[in-house]
């Protein structure tokens, strides 16, 4: 999942070795946060996955039951200012080579497309954007 503009702030939710990796800079400098579980989650099974702010400056990464924090050294830089654009699952080859260098993943990685499993996804605490279990992307974004 990624949302930003190039050089700008962006966030970035992938799959890396079997573990959640979520990247994000709203200003400041690029950030990054894994939760590394004893077995990775690309092993067939539902997990929760939750990015989520406890206060202006924490930014939480939650798998299943194990969280991980990051907190922001300055506060004056806390939100995000993205474009309107959310893409899951893959982006246009346009962006491939802005986002591996933003994100810090390589071209090899940024050109893989990944074709999601997803049952729902919560854009807030009320938004819920209902896919079910069979959903599948054909062009990389939503």
């Amino acid at each position: 999942m990624y949302s930003g503009q190039a050089g700008k702030d962006f966030l970035a939710l992938e799959l890396v070795a079997g573990h959640v990796r979520y990247s994000y800079d709203v200003g400041s400098s690029p950030r990054t946060i894994r939760v590394n579980l004893r077995h990775p989650v690309n092993d067939n099974r539902w997990h929760d996955v939750n990015i989520f702010h406890r206060t202006l400056t924490e930014h939480v990464l939650r798998v299943d039951n194990t969280s991980k924090v990051d907190v922001l050294p300055d506060a004056r830089s806390v939100h995000f200012d993205m474009g309107d654009d959310l893409y899951i699952g893959g982006v246009p080859k346009a962006l491939y080579s802005s986002i591996a260098k933003q994100v810090g993943f390589s071209i090899d990685v940024a050109n893989a497309f990944l074709i999601p499993c997803i049952y729902s996804i919560f854009l807030d605490k009320w938004s819920e954007l209902k896919i079910g279990p069979r959903f599948r992307l054909k062009h990389g974004s939503l």
